[in-house]
């Protein structure tokens, strides 16, 4: 084949691609960029999650509770990770996250990273506090539960430490360990906590059904059931220690806790009473954990978010409205606006 003859037949591929490109789309492939009609693509994606369900019925995945309380304070750059770590995980829909905030120092070691010197590599150390007189913190206390279940003796109280369902802690040094646990409590093989459902009964009235368990036997145990206030947000400044001059931003942060019955394995309905949503900056929602005892790993769990606060809904609202006023807005200024016209060519040989 001579030189011109392979220049010949490259060209005519070219144009034939050329054309393909140009050829009009076929009605086929017209129709299926149309979209789709709600109820059909409500149906579709039905149809997609309960295949999805079935696949991870096969692999043993399950969609009960997972409670990761995270044990931070002020006083520990450490924990500024950690709380951004917990924050992440409030996207899975399974997590229940709890952040337990200790403000008495006094009962426990820290541990911290000290900033280096010029010429020096940054070091783990170990900062004693003196010891203070009082009653132990909260958070240090149910911290300890947990810990001294495998040891009543010398046990070691860090911070930050994430504990998983009352059952598995993962501390600050350990990080790396994180999303292996966290993705291990999604499967059946190690996580069997029930679900319990909370529902509001008026604005300061929440009633919980605590489920049964199907595993129970003749002899009906008894377990302890806890209602668990939190904050959406802390946000403080801080005046002294390691984080001096910083603002850090706490989640989800323990309020209160609370004993408020009994479990014996059975459908049990409870009404608790709690004060009415003050909105705000104080907005949160109400945890309830079911545990044998302080301590002891989660048998059931649940989460409710705060009643809805008129000032609450009427920002909502607000925000809505004006972000609907932007998008109409843009959408007018883009029907006005001639599209670019394209650059005329440069004059061959320049």
């Amino acid at each position: 084949m001579t030189c011109f003859s392979i220049q010949k037949t490259l060209l005519l591929t070219a144009l034939a691609g050329a054309f393909l490109c140009l050829a009009p789309v076929s009605a086929s492939a017209q129709e299926s960029s149309k979209p789709l009609d709600p109820e059909v693509a409500a149906e579709i994606k039905k149809l997609e999650e309960e295949d999805q369900r079935k696949k991870d019925e096969l692999i043993g995945k399950v969609d009960s509770p997972i409670v990761i309380e995270l044990y931070t304070t002020t006083d520990c750059p450490a924990c500024v990770f950690a709380d951004r770590v917990l924050y992440d995980t409030m996207k899975d829909k399974n997590v229940i996250a709890l952040s337990c905030k200790i403000y008495d120092m006094s009962e426990l070691r820290t541990k911290f990273y000290r900033k280096p010197e010029p010429g020096e590599e940054a070091r783990l150390e170990e900062q004693e506090v003196e010891k203070q007189t009082g009653p132990i913190d909260p958070c240090v206390f149910r911290q300890w539960a947990y810990r001294s279940r495998s040891s009543a003796t010398n046990v070691k109280i860090n911070i930050p430490t994430f504990i998983f369902n009352g059952d598995e802690l993962v501390v600050g040094e350990d990080m790396r360990y994180f999303d292996t646990v966290l993705n291990a409590f999604h499967y059946a093989t190690r996580n069997k906590t029930l679900e319990v459902f909370m529902r509001w009964k008026d604005k300061d009235t929440i009633t919980i059904h605590l489920p049964e368990d199907p595993k129970a036997q003749k002899k009906k145990e008894s377990a302890s059931v806890w209602i668990i206030r939190y904050q959406d947000m802390l946000v403080e400044k801080v005046e002294s220690g390691l984080n001096k001059g910083r603002v850090l931003r706490f989640s989800n942060v323990i309020q209160d806790i609370k004993h408020i019955g009994k479990w014996h394995q059975q459908m049990r309905s409870i009404d608790v009473d709690v004060p009415a949503p003050e909105g705000g900056y104080k907005r949160g929602g109400y945890v309830v954990v079911v545990q044998e005892m302080m301590g002891e790993p989660m048998l059931a769990a649940g989460r409710l978010v705060d009643y809805p606060h008129p000032n609450d809904i009427k920002k909502k609202q607000e925000a809505l409205k004006k972000k609907e006023v932007q998008k109409k807005s843009m959408d007018e200024q883009r029907a006005i606006t001639p599209p670019p016209s394209a650059a005329p060519a440069a004059p061959a040989g320049k």
